[in-house]
């Protein structure tokens, strides 16, 4: 959904099992920490990330549960900026969701800095932008 869409219609929801941590902020799904979908944009969240309400159009003005960033577009209007955010990445991971992907998978590397070798998921999308993970988010 596009920011001026956000909570005038019911979005399409990331199934649970293709989404193993937070969107937001990388926490790890486990038994206690539950994943939580914004009833805004449709992405998973966990409950630090998730716990704020706002009143969504598409459900007669019910507060409802939503992500910061979901928040900020629909109570204030805008987009914090990556300085104002803890993270910047925000806005980036959901392109990597909702743009079309050219290339996918495991990449194995190791930089300047690291003496072992690290995985990341990356992912790059149909305008170029190279984007990559910790973990693999969506199947």
């Amino acid at each position: 959904l596009r920011d001026n869409e956000l909570g005038t219609k019911a979005p399409a929801w990331i199934r649970d099992e293709s989404v193993t941590m937070c969107m937001l902020c990388d926490a790890l799904f486990t038994l206690t920490r539950r994943r939580h979908h914004c009833r805004a944009c449709g992405g998973i969240y966990c409950n630090a990330c998730s716990h704020n309400k706002a009143p969504l159009e598409y459900r007669d003005g019910k507060l409802c549960r939503v992500c910061r960033s979901c928040r900020e577009i629909l109570v204030h209007g805008v987009k914090k900026t990556p300085i104002e955010q803890k993270t910047a990445s925000i806005d980036t991971r959901r392109l990597a969701v909702k743009d079309k992907v050219l290339l996918s998978g495991f990449l194995e590397y190791r930089g300047s800095v690291e003496k072992h070798w690290v995985k990341r998921w990356c992912v790059l999308s149909d305008n170029f932008v190279f984007y990559s993970y910790k973990a693999r988010k969506v199947k």
